[in-house]
């Protein structure tokens, strides 16, 4: 199994109290991180000038 999976598993079997600690850790304003799914990427594109 993936280490991905393993981690998955890992943390389904957490506290809720816990998985809301995580998610706070890593996105303290509970951006919707989905928002974006779906629409063309951007890619600007900045010359290195010499």
């Amino acid at each position: 199994m993936s280490a991905m999976r393993l981690r998955e598993k890992k943390i389904k079997a957490w506290t809720r109290a816990k998985r809301v600690a995580l998610i706070k850790s890593k996105n303290p304003k509970w951006d919707d991180l989905t928002r974006e799914w779906g629409q063309p990427e951007i890619f600007r594109f900045t010359p290195k000038v010499a």
